[in-house]
C-alpha cells in the first residue's frame, strides 16, 4: 500500500504518467475519447485529469485518516460507502470526498472509462471520433480497456481507431499478449 501511495516508489511514478498521450498524429489512452470532452488540447485534458486525481487522493487520504475504514478497501467499495455516508452525514470531509466522484476522472466520459469507440454504432461514433481527432490535431486513436472479440488488435473507422486489448489475461479472457 505504501509503495502505491503518492509518496511511494510506484505511486510517484504512476502520478507522473499521462492519462492521455499524443505523439505526432497519434493519441493513446486507456478507454477512448468521448464527445463530451471540452478541452481544446490533449495537454489540457491530461492536466485536468491529473488535477482531479490529486484532489481525489488528498480528500480520500484525509477521510481515511479520520475514519475507521481500512485504507486497503477496494475503490468500488469505498465509492459505494462514501455515497451512502454522504447521504447520512453532514461532515464536510465526507461531502468533499463524495464530490470527487462527480469529476470527469470517474465518469463514463473519462478517457479512462469511455468505450464508445469500441461499442457504439459507427453512424454516431465515427463522426464524434473524427471531430475529436481533428480538434486535437491527430489522425489515429489507440485504446485498451475493451477486449476485442477476436482477441487480436482490431481497427474501426477506416483505421482511425486501434483497439489494443487482446485479452492477455488468460484466466479471464483466454487471449494473448500482442505487439503491434
Amino acid at each position: 500500500m505504501q509503495a502505491f501511495s503518492p509518496e511511494g516508489k510506484y505511486g510517484q511514478w504512476l502520478l507522473e504518467q499521462p492519462f492521455v498521450l499524443q505523439l505526432n498524429d497519434m493519441i493513446f489512452t486507456h478507454g477512448g475519447l468521448s464527445p463530451q470532452l471540452r478541452e481544446k488540447s490533449v495537454g489540457q485534458l491530461d492536466k485536468r485529469l491529473k488535477q482531479e486525481l490529486t484532489r481525489y487522493i488528498s480528500a480520500r487520504d484525509k477521510f481515511l485518516a479520520q475514519s475507521k475504514i481500512f485504507p486497503g478497501v477496494p475503490f468500488t467499495q469505498l465509492r459505494a460507502d462514501i455515497k451512502t455516508l454522504a447521504k447520512q452525514s453532514s461532515s464536510k470531509l465526507v461531502k468533499k470526498l463524495r464530490k470527487q466522484f462527480d469529476n470527469l476522472l470517474f465518469s463514463d466520459h473519462s478517457p479512462i472509462w469511455y468505450r464508445g469507440g469500441a461499442y457504439c454504432h459507427a453512424f454516431y461514433e465515427q463522426q464524434n471520433l473524427e471531430g475529436l481527432l481533428q480538434r486535437f490535431g491527430a489522425t489515429k486513436l489507440f485504446v485498451g480497456h475493451s477486449v476485442t472479440p477476436t482477441r487480436k488488435v482490431t481497427t474501426r473507422f477506416d483505421e482511425q481507431l486501434y483497439m489494443l486489448d487482446t485479452g492477455m489475461n488468460k484466466k479471464a479472457y483466454r487471449g494473448n499478449a500482442t505487439i503491434v
